[in-house]
């Protein structure tokens, strides 16, 4: 047994994060072939799943394959083992699983998770495909999924730069033959150069069960645990009794600094992207033990300070920091944007020296109180992140396989509890020096044209896609059930109050909802709001591990608090006064002077002006079709922030919702207690008016005309597709064919470009909802320029499919059950659950919307998701941005196909 001890069940004192008293029944699996299996009883839980760690990352790569590691991550779910021969993600999808994995530098994780009837067909399913990896894949598929992996690179470092920013840091700081230097996702070039060779070698080497270490989490009887798990799994994956091998040990960390890159200027390279971006890095020890934490409480420091402070130097725009550790080392870094880059040393000194145990900070004073804050807020996310059994385990198999112990939350809390400010200020006095900091210099391409990528255009290949959930795992999915005990009660103010009881989660998560976003205000004043409003208190948040943020969308605001279940009518207090009692300071100097400038490039980015440009064109001059940019926020006046601060927080505009381990009936008197004297005459916010379909003028699909916007950005390597058209108003049953239909469009992408073609890394997608009933779809997708013909065939072909009535009422079925696993399996946390009631409120829905989901997505008929795209198909907009001339010559082809027929 791991217990976690985070706090005493009694009444809180300052300095208490108020987490309840939570704990684990772990038990070790003995394995003969020397596999790890860590099981996690989890009594009463709905999920089940598993999660396995391999041995196996980057550092594994041999030279001039980088990106293996990560290449076979991918082919392990292209897996068809006998005798069914069906592809490993086709057999977790008809389970309903929700599953997905990831490569680091040290280790590949793998996780999955399905409603707790279904855990032994996981087991079987997750057991073969490590018993025997690769097995079934063919040269073609091999190809195929090879470029899906290209495409990936494209999209995170060529499309998005975040990723090139970060590879191009680490490779200043470390050595050139250090494995940190090296990229895990590779580069084209040496994913060119990978055979199928090359990746049985490496799985041969690196995918052996002493290798592996499994968590399993699910409710079982402890008794009988080890016969579950071992009769589940393949004979070569649970071992030989007779010749039993043992679990490798623990990789070793260093005991020593890690190695740092020799002195050099702020070197520069290009990436795609709006403004400059200046990198800062320091190599750290590796671990995962005090040092780690000491990193992380020193990002939280210096976020703070550069949230409030202005530098002298105005080309800074804004600076963010990320800390990570991994076994051999660990690394800090600040990403700085930039406005013109014109001196980067001299952005790069004022920032280092801005930094908190650089710039003559009292240490003694400041560090001592501001760890302490920072402490409680650690546990306060080490103890939410455990309510998911899905981030739970994937803690627990890190921790288990990485430093050997299976008990990551009582190790990790007894290591922070630990720190003091000593240690704190030791790790950034001894790794966090001037002198240790590598800069880099990430700039826009000058002539704003990259040297193209590869574009291989491979054959395609025959996936088999699938189609209905069987009886069973359907069944098994809507029997989840997350609402049941919820409550509602209305305050005299009028201020609803909707509370959910969630025995065991030790976080609470209260959210006041308010209607009325940036579309029911004047352009640019919301987002003008979230610059100049500070919030006061009467109480430091973070002398009690509360966090509270504050957000808008176009729809509605809310303001957030997490904090322990003990400390609720302590963060209610400070939500009321907060929202209650705000200072407003506009125009702020650092807004203007280094924000704005900043915000201009964005705005003028290619993927901006398209994304703009789509809305506009769907919606018109109604709310819901209008952006803000930079220049509209600076026009904002304060008078106007502050008329929509009052006009939006007022009782009868908003609803409490509070979910975790809370007794009702104490939860309501403490929100009476903390909003009851809150008044106001004023009623909701009203929405804006009814927005409905406008077929463009020419309505053509897909073939030109003003339904298709071209947004040149020179040289790119990917096309980034953007299709989005209105729908009918609709309310909760409505929506659910509607998301039944945007499905269907995803799935079909999804199988010809991704699964079929390996033309793209993904199809994202999906329906918006607004108050009055206003509805979007949207697709996005970024495609390589290759292949953008074959999108946009694909594109149309279903649309024609659609208007020719000839979609497979078995395929949209599917879709249809792709959709109730989504959702049931997608509300595990507090916070989660609260966003959707909070959403739900907001569209004056059922509050148990996420419950009935399923029931809304099981009527769904396909002449109705029939009918929903045909109103799409004449009245979509499809943006595309990249290359002029690739996205020209796509449109002339499909142009000419269509004169054809």
């Amino acid at each position: 047994m791991a217990a976690l001890l985070v706090a005493p069940a009694c009444a809180t004192l300052h300095g208490e994060t108020g987490i309840r008293p939570f704990a684990f029944d772990l038990f070790d699996i003995p394995c003969p072939s020397g596999l790890h299996i860590i099981f996690e009883r989890a009594p009463g839980a709905q999920q089940a799943g598993v999660v396995t760690v391999v041995g196996a990352g980057s550092v594994q790569d041999p030279a001039g394959r980088e990106g293996l590691a990560h290449f076979v991550e991918h082919l392990l779910f292209r897996e068809a083992h006998a005798p069914e021969a069906v592809a490993v993600n086709i057999r977790l999808q008809a389970l309903g699983t929700s599953y997905n994995a990831f490569t680091r530098l040290d280790e590949t994780v793998y996780h999955s998770f399905v409603p707790h009837q279904s855990l032994r067909d996981l087991l079987v399913i997750e057991g073969q495909r490590l018993a025997e990896p690769l097995a079934g894949i063919d040269q073609r598929t091999f190809d195929v999924e090879r470029e899906v992996v290209r495409n990936e690179r494209r999209e995170r470092n060529e499309t998005h730069t975040f990723s090139a920013g970060y590879e191009a840091a680490l490779e200043a700081a470390f050595p050139a033959d250090h494995p940190y230097h090296r990229s895990v996702i590779g580069s084209h070039e040496s994913l060119s150069a990978i055979t199928m060779d090359d990746a049985r070698r490496f799985v041969s080497a690196n995918y052996r069960p002493e290798n592996m270490t499994m968590i399993v989490v699910g409710d079982l009887d402890p008794a009988a645990a080890q016969s579950f798990i071992k009769d589940a799994l393949p004979p070569a994956l649970w071992g030989d009794p007779a010749n039993p091998r043992p679990h490798r040990a623990p990789p070793v960390v260093p005991a020593t600094a890690p190695p740092l890159a020799a002195p050099h200027g702020i070197a520069t390279v290009h990436a795609s992207l709006p403004g400059p971006e200046l990198w800062i890095a320091w190599p750290t020890p590796g671990g995962f033990g005090r040092e780690a934490y000491a990193a992380e409480a020193l990002d939280w420091l210096a976020s703070s300070a550069a949230s409030r402070g202005l530098l002298d130097d105005r080309d800074v725009a804004s600076v963010d920091f990320i800390a990570s550790s991994d076994v051999l080392a660990g690394a800090f870094l600040a990403r700085v944007r930039l406005t013109e880059g014109k001196h980067p040393e001299e952005s790069a000194k004022q920032v280092i020296e801005q930094l908190p145990w650089i710039g003559g900070d009292d240490l003694d004073f400041y560090f001592d109180r501001r760890i302490e804050h920072i402490k409680l807020a650690l546990l306060r996310e080490l103890a939410q992140r455990a309510e998911s059994g899905e981030a739970r385990g994937e803690v627990r198999a890190l921790h288990a396989h990485l430093m050997g112990s299976a008990g990551a939350y009582g190790d990790e809390v007894a290591t922070i509890r630990s720190l003091t400010g000593d240690d704190v200020a030791r790790f950034a006095k001894t790794y966090l020096t001037k002198d240790r900091a590598r800069a880099v210099l990430v700039a826009p391409y000058t002539d704003d044209a990259p040297p193209p990528s590869p574009e291989i255009a491979k054959a395609l290949v025959d996936t088999e896609h699938h189609g209905p959930l069987p009886a069973a795992a359907l069944g098994n999915l809507v029997s989840l059930r997350h609402l049941g005990a919820m409550k509602t009660v209305d305050l005299d103010n009028g201020l609803r109050v909707v509370l959910l009881p969630r025995p065991g989660a030790p976080v609470v998560t209260a959210s006041l909802v308010l209607h009325g976003g940036e579309a029911a205000a004047d352009l640019g004043v919301v987002r003008a709001a979230h610059e100049a409003v500070d919030m006061n208190w009467q109480d430091s948040p973070g002398d009690h591990g509360i966090v509270l943020s504050f957000s808008s969308d176009l729809d509605n605001t809310a303001a957030v608090i997490h904090a322990g279940a003990d400390n609720l009518a302590l963060g209610l207090d400070m939500l009321s006064f907060a929202t209650r009692s705000q200072t407003i300071d506009w125009p702020k100097d650092k807004f203007r002077e280094a924000k704005l400038p900043r915000w201009r490039l964005e705005d003028a980015f290619p993927t901006a002006r398209a994304s703009r440009g789509t809305w506009k064109a769907v919606y018109g001059a109604h709310p819901y079709g209008v952006r803000a940019t930079g220049d509209d926020v600076a026009a904002v006046s304060k008078s106007a922030i502050s008329t929509w601060l009052d006009r939006t927080l007022v009782p009868k505009n908003a609803a409490l919702v509070i979910v975790g381990d809370i007794d009702v009936a104490q939860a309501e008197a403490e929100a009476r207690s903390a909003f009851g004297g809150w008044s106001s005459s004023d009623g909701p916010v009203a929405p804006p008016p009814a927005a409905t379909p406008v077929t463009p003028d020419p309505p053509g699909v897909l073939v030109g005309g003003s339904s298709v916007i071209v947004t040149p950005r020179p040289g790119a390597s990917q096309t980034e597709v953007l299709l989005a058209c209105a729908l009918p108003p609709s309310n909760g049953p409505e929506t659910a064919v509607y998301e039944v239909a945007s499905k269907a469009l995803r799935q079909r992408l999804h199988w010809r470009l991704r699964e079929d073609a390996g033309a793209t890394y993904g199809v994202d997608g999906g329906i918006s909802t607004f108050r009055g009933g206003a509805t979007s779809m949207w697709i996005r997708m970024n495609v390589e320029n290759a292949r953008l013909p074959l999108a946009l065939e694909t594109t149309r072909s279903f649309f024609r499919d659609v208007d020719a009535d000839k979609l497979d009422p078995e395929v949209i079925k599917g879709d249809r059950d792709d959709l109730t696993r989504d959702v049931l399996m997608g509300w595990e946390t507090s916070d989660g659950l609260a966003d959707s009631i909070a959403w739900a409120w907001n569209l004056d829905w059922p509050l148990t919307w996420a419950d009935d989901a399923a029931g809304y997505f099981a009527k769904v008929q396909p002449q109705q998701v029939t009918a929903a795209l045909r109103v799409c198909g004449r009245n979509q907009t499809l943006a595309l941005t990249g290359d002029e001339k690739v996205v020209r010559r796509a449109l002339a082809k499909l142009a000419a196909t269509s004169r054809a027929r």
